[in-house]
């Protein structure tokens, strides 16, 4: 888990982000307990991150890139 969204009832388990259309950023993940309601339009939620595994992810990513460049660069 990279992050965390919960409101008073409802702790969601944020476990994938995509921009969605119109730029809209959208967590993807579960409410535990898993038949939790969820939130509502207008709540107010607090977002917790993993500082350590979002650095890891930024640097896999940039990784990536370097990797697909030099590949490219050779081919």
């Amino acid at each position: 888990m990279t992050s965390a969204m919960s409101d008073d009832a409802a702790p969601f388990e944020v476990l994938n982000v995509r921009t969605g259309s119109l730029g809209r950023i959208l967590h993807l993940g579960r409410f535990s307990p898993l038949d939790a309601l969820g939130f509502s339009p207008g709540d107010t939620v607090q977002q917790a991150i993993d500082i350590e595994k979002h650095d890891l992810n930024c640097r896999l990513h940039t990784a990536g890139h370097i990797v697909g460049l030099t590949v490219r660069h050779l081919v």
